[in-house]
């Protein structure tokens, strides 16, 4: 359900998903798709784009925590 990330998401997908969303940032910038305004789209994308950018980082983190605690 919605907070399935909860417990965790591979690095491959964060950065797919973010990769998919820079794209869609990067094209309605320069309005190859057309979105409902801009604004929306902008809002949107950058939204999806900084939770998987933030996600990988948690992820990274855990990572290197549990390398340090060992």
């Amino acid at each position: 359900a919605s907070d399935n990330w909860q417990k965790g998401i591979p690095l491959d997908v964060y950065i797919q998903s973010a990769f998919r969303h820079f794209v869609d940032w990067w094209l309605g910038h320069r309005q190859v798709r057309p979105y409902p305004t801009p604004e929306e789209m902008t809002e949107e994308a950058l939204c999806a784009l900084l939770f998987n950018v933030q996600g990988y980082l948690h992820e990274l983190l855990k990572l290197r925590k549990n390398k340090v605690s060992r």
